[in-house]
């Protein structure tokens, strides 16, 4: 007796649970469901012709709207939408919602990035990189094959006319706002790296010739960073190096667009890692000129 009320008990508990996972798969297939016609409803692709390549949680940084992300593909078309659920699972206009965003973003601090925004609040004189309302020309270089020389020869009479219009443009700005700067402005292309008092920044920072603002210094880390045989666990490098794999061999090439403002052999193009030095110990073990 005692026996047979303990297999009725298990049978019980395993009956329970099937039921459960049986009304939780239902559910799970209705939803599925639902959300297939919306998407069809959302997209006008046939549920046999839709292929949902990604779905994602979003939300923008200014708004509570949490959003989810649908990337679908019509198979028999090849053709590709995007399609954007609020919680609710309604349909929302996305590119309205990031206007929105950006216009109480806008309001908010204007151009400035969020590093300068959070910045301002200490008062002072704070180093800042702004970016110009200067239009850049395009240049084809494909209609340049061939013709090296003169492809560079444009570049740089375009990236000059840029550096005229950006000193101008300034000049300009600097007269009507009465900027007194306590060290000379430095340019390149249309950004101006320049020091400014927090109250200048916040006035300049919705002014339409001005369409970024950052900091122009990076903080001073105050905590010793790891060290690189600290850091091997984290990369995960020793496992590389015990199988063999220690860079002998590769070059490491540096492509920068313009002239290198930083004399220093990390920017030399044929670096190499010896093969025989100890993986916690530099990188770069050899340089040629």
């Amino acid at each position: 007796m005692k026996k047979t009320i303990i297999l009725s008990v298990s049978t019980a508990i395993l009956l329970f649970a099937s039921t459960s996972i049986s009304d939780s798969r239902i559910k799970e297939d209705k939803e599925a469901e639902k959300l297939t016609e919306q998407l069809v409803i959302a997209t006008g692709i046939s549920a046999e012709n839709m292929l949902i390549l990604n779905q994602k949680k979003t939300s923008l940084s200014n708004l509570d709207d949490k959003l989810t992300l649908f990337k679908i593909l019509n198979k028999r078309t090849g053709e590709g939408k995007k399609v954007v659920f609020d919680e609710q699972n309604n349909q929302v206009n996305y590119e309205q919602l990031k206007e929105e965003n950006r216009k109480i973003r806008f309001d908010k601090m204007g151009v400035m990035n969020e590093a300068l925004f959070k910045k301002i609040s200490d008062g002072g004189n704070i180093p800042v990189m702004l970016q110009l309302a200067v239009k850049k020309n395009f240049i084809d270089k494909n209609q340049f094959e061939g013709k090296r020389i003169k492809l560079k020869e444009i570049a740089s009479a375009e990236q000059d006319r840029v550096a005229k219009k950006s000193k101008e443009l300034f000049t300009i700005i600097q007269n009507e706002y009465n900027l007194k700067l306590s060290k000379k402005a430095s340019f390149f292309g249309p950004f101006v790296s320049v020091v400014l008092s927090s109250n200048i920044i916040e006035r300049l920072s919705k002014d339409s010739r001005i369409i970024f603002m950052g900091r122009d210094k990076e903080e001073i880390i105050e905590y010793a960073p790891p060290t690189i045989p600290q850091s091997v666990p984290t990369t995960r490098t020793d496992y590389a190096h015990n199988q063999g794999f220690r860079g002998e061999g590769v070059n490491i090439a540096v492509l920068e667009p313009g002239k290198l403002t930083i004399p220093s052999s990390c920017f030399h193009l044929a670096d190499i890692q010896s093969n025989s030095a100890s993986f916690s110990s530099h990188m770069t073990k050899k340089v040629w000129e």
